[in-house]
């Protein structure tokens, strides 16, 4: 039976973790309130929000699919599933997510951004010439560096610069990321999108 007063208790916790930038801690909270109360979709589209905060994006799709199967009417949930499977490079699940989020909410902000951003980011995949230099340079700079001697990491990058598609990088979201960066010419960091980290519920 669920304990939904214990729950609550925990959510606010985890809300408060989560507002102080401790997204660990909000992680452990939220596990505890849903363990209260597993039929609260709230509380796994908080958990999804902090394992985006922390970039483990696989954990939050799980949360974020799981919150939406609870309650497909919440546009926020959406847009937590949205922004994950954007960060995995799944850019056309990421707008079949957030096209679904504004047929519940029109109006939804974050919904908004993010399909603008995913079509953007599909729009420049497919027309905009990746600039070798622009990639090495990436590759080279020290947020990347460290992924040189990672084997999947090179798999994954030789895997999307052959074919041209985001998704063969789905399990390597870093992959992603370094492609996106020489594209665009600015840094892809969580800290700037206009999506995350969302204000919990």
């Amino acid at each position: 039976m669920a304990d939904k007063a214990k729950a609550q208790e925990w959510k606010a916790k985890g809300n408060a973790a989560f507002t102080a930038g401790n997204f660990e801690e909000s992680v452990e909270h939220f596990s505890k309130a849903i363990k209260c109360d597993p039929t609260d979709h709230v509380l796994y589209s908080n958990r999804s929000g902090s394992y985006a905060s922390m970039k483990k994006y696989n954990q939050a799709l799980d949360d974020a699919d799981q919150c939406v199967k609870l309650n497909p009417n919440w546009a926020k949930g959406w847009s937590r599933k949205g922004l994950a499977e954007a960060f995995l490079g799944k850019l056309d699940e990421a707008e079949s997510s957030y096209r679904r989020g504004l047929e519940v909410e029109s109006g939804n902000q974050a919904c908004r951004d993010g399909l603008r951003n995913v079509m953007e980011q599909k729009k420049e995949s497919r027309g905009q010439a990746l600039d070798m230099g622009k990639l090495m340079a990436v590759l080279q700079s020290p947020k990347f560096m460290k992924y040189a001697e990672d084997p999947g990491f090179q798999t994954a990058l030789e895997a999307v610069l052959k074919s041209g598609d985001m998704t063969q990088a789905r399990h390597h979201p870093k992959v992603v990321e370094a492609i996106m960066t020489a594209i665009s010419g600015k840094d892809i960091d969580l800290s700037g999108d206009s999506d995350m980290p969302q204000q919990q519920s």
